[in-house]
Parts: structure tokens; C-alpha cells; sequence
């Protein structure tokens, strides 16, 4: 008999350095999260600067979003009939002269990023010369991303994974950093894009994200992009967490050196 375990296992794929053309997903089939090499989205605009680019997003089957498109310019829109078996059907297969409202059209509906999660210092942003990767492995067969990286000497290390039929990533995060609080995680929501990194950080005024209910190490926020809703909702052990709805942002302050959400 074949040990499927064990043939699984043999190509775990595991870094000891930065490969920002190759970081490493995990998911369930309908939801993804794409990481890197700190196990979460710290670095998305440094491994995402390449025109051949993998951007780090998180994305689920059902998170589509569309441009909105006046009604004045959806009546404009001229169609081809064609008999279909006897009956006239109108597509938009002809551009010529409705360039513009084509490429509109065409980028509708696209998937679109549904928050990025990334580590940050107390004080400013961690850049990425601030890190030293130090190893990371996908265990296949268990689908769980395990990363180990420095800050200053410190040791971080995180563990990700999703749940096998949920939309919901589990996150550990263990450093003496957090203890202190020096070491923190932002949850930032994009508003929707159709280009390849799926969301467009420098658009704040044209999406909203409020406060839905908030408890101990639980918080609980509702998303809206134009026509586009979804909930996210975090919770676990270890921390607090804020909402700056301005800047769309979900602050989670650790107080211990161990969290786990």
C-alpha cells in the first residue's frame, strides 16, 4: 500500500530565505490566504511590486465586487442580436465606438481582497530590513502554514491555518515581543480593484467599515463596498482589539506573549 501521509509529506515546501515570487497559501477549496514570509501580509507591498507578482490576498468564492455603472451608461450600451434557436439574444460582443463603456464593463464583477493581515511595530510599520526570515514550511497534508522569522534578535513565530469547511483563519502568534506590546497586527480593508492585487488601499472614502458589536478580545465589524456586504469577525485569546473605521483598520494590541485568534 501506497503511505500517502508520507509521499504527501515528502514535498512539504519549505524556505530558510526570502522568496518574494513564491510565498505560500492556505485554504479549504472556497476560502484563501496567501502569506508571507512572517506567516501574514506584513510585506504586501514589497511582494507585490514585480510585474510577474503573486499579490498576498485573502479571498473567498462568494467575494465579488462591481464597479458601480450609471444607469444612464448601461442604456448606451449597444448590443448585437443573434437567432438563437429561433429567438433573438442581445451580447455585447461588438466595442466599436463604446470602447470606454466596454472596458467598464468588462472589469465587472471581479474578486477583490477581503483584508489584509499584517504585523507592525508599536510605533511605525515593520519594514522588511527589519526582518530576517529564519525557516518556513506548508505541511501539505495538514494544510498549515508554519513561519519562524527575527525582529531585532527576537524570535517571532506564527502558525496559520483554515478551517476545512469554514471561512475562517486561526492565526498563533508567539514572541516575546507581544508581551509588551511592541509587536502588533492591523487588519486593513481595501476597497475592491480588478487588477491583479484585487484592492486599492488609497480609496477610503469609497467604502465603509463600522462597528457591529464588540466584546472582550471580540470584535465584530460590517463591510460595505458600493453594493458588496460581508461581515468579519475577530476573536480569540491574548489581546484587544480597536477599530479605527476612518482608516479601516482592526488594531490588535497583545498582552501576552502568546495569542491566538
Amino acid at each position: 500500500m501506497i503511505d500517502r501521509h508520507k509521499v504527501i509529506k515528502r514535498h512539504n515546501p519549505s524556505y530558510n530565505e526570502l522568496k518574494k515570487r513564491a510565498p505560500l497559501s492556505v485554504g479549504n477549496g472556497v476560502f484563501c490566504f496567501t502569506a508571507d514570509f512572517t506567516g501574514l501580509q506584513t510585506f504586501y507591498d514589497e511582494y507585490s511590486a514585480s510585474s510577474d507578482a503573486f499579490p498576498l490576498c485573502t479571498m473567498a468564492e462568494w467575494g465579488w465586487h462591481s464597479y458601480p455603472l450609471p444607469e444612464e451608461e448601461k442604456k448606451l450600451l449597444r448590443l448585437t442580436p443573434y437567432d438563437t434557436n429561433g429567438r433573438i439574444v442581445n451580447y455585447a460582443c461588438d466595442n466599436t465606438g463604446q470602447e470606454e463603456l466596454f472596458k467598464k464593463i468588462r472589469v465587472n464583477a471581479h474578486k477583490f481582497h477581503l483584508g489584509k493581515i499584517s504585523f507592525k511595530l508599536k510605533d511605525k510599520d515593520l519594514a522588511i530590513n527589519d526582518c530576517k526570515p529564519v525557516n518556513q514550511t506548508l505541511f501539505l497534508w495538514e494544510g498549515i502554514l508554519e513561519s519562524e522569522f527575527l525582529i531585532e534578535e527576537e524570535i517571532v513565530k506564527t502558525q496559520v491555518f483554515i478551517h476545512p469547511n469554514n471561512d475562517t483563519l486561526y492565526i498563533k502568534a508567539v514572541s516575546p515581543l507581544l508581551e509588551n506590546g511592541k509587536l502588533q497586527i492591523n487588519i486593513t480593508f481595501p476597497y475592491g480593484s480588478h487588477k491583479k492585487t484585487a484592492a486599492d488601499f488609497s480609496a477610503a472614502h469609497l467604502h465603509s467599515t463600522r462597528l457591529n458589536e464588540c466584546r472582550s478580545s471580540s470584535i465584530c465589524v460590517e463591510r460595505e463596498l458600493d453594493k458588496t456586504n460581508y461581515f468579519v469577525i475577530v476573536n480569540g485569546d491574548g489581546f484587544s482589539s480597536f477599530l479605527d473605521d476612518k482608516q479601516h483598520v482592526i488594531n490588535i494590541v497583545p498582552n501576552k506573549i502568546s495569542i491566538d485568534f
